[in-house]
């Protein structure tokens, strides 16, 4: 059930990758950050669907006028600089076809990052991004803090993909605080004032949800 309702999901928000390609980032970071695909079996946990997102993705921003898919700000130039060094550091060493896999896995890492400077053009967006990634992990810091709590055990294993090992998981949850402190100070309106503080309790909970994962010393 849950793989068809995955793939379901995923082929109804293909096509909107393509006509809106901002949606397609906020898409592909609910799946890097979610990773729906590892709590699924079948055909939906296999597919790689955070490919196919991705291209739809780029295409949509080639068609579009109103995207750019690169905003020559000083950050991009930045994330540029620090990849050429790393390219030269992947000719110059020792095993050069043994890098290259990590190296692949580097570059789309960039490639994504700086699709994200030049989508994310306005305070808005940058909030509704943020919204999408807090929530994401959010979601598997607070089941695994239960777990880990209610079950008197220690999590050796994160969500999947980057974040699969443990400690990996447990940073990301730490270098998400400053950004859920930023969702709570975000609100101005006065009917959402105890926002702000119900979101920074949740947050030293994050923190603590993080140590609790790393379980290597």
């Amino acid at each position: 059930m849950r793989s068809f309702l995955l793939t379901v999901l995923c082929f109804a928000g293909l096509p909107l990758c393509l006509i809106r390609p901002y949606f397609g980032l906020l898409f592909f970071s609910w799946m890097a950050y979610m990773r729906p695909q590892d709590m699924t079996w079948g055909f939906a946990s296999t597919f790689q669907w955070s490919k196919f997102i991705a291209i739809l993705m780029l295409v949509g921003i080639f068609f579009n006028n109103k995207e750019k898919f690169f905003r020559p700000v000083p950050i991009n130039w930045m994330v540029i600089f620090l990849w050429i060094f790393i390219s030269i550091s992947v000719v110059f060493s020792v095993d050069v076809p043994a890098s290259m896999d990590r190296y692949i896995e580097y570059t789309k890492i960039f490639l994504i990052a700086i699709v994200t400077i030049g989508l994310i053009n306005t305070r808005d967006r940058l909030k509704i991004t943020i919204l999408a990634m807090v929530t994401a992990l959010g979601f598997h810091g607070t089941k695994s803090g239960l777990f880990g709590l209610l079950q008197s055990g220690s999590i050796k294993r994160g969500p999947g993909g980057m974040l699969e090992d443990n400690n990996d998981f447990a940073l990301a949850l730490v270098m998400t605080v400053p950004l859920l402190f930023y969702m709570g100070t975000m609100q101005t309106k006065k009917k959402f004032t105890v926002i702000p503080s119900l979101v920074w309790l949740f947050a030293q909970h994050y923190v603590f949800y993080g140590l609790t994962l790393v379980v290597d010393f």
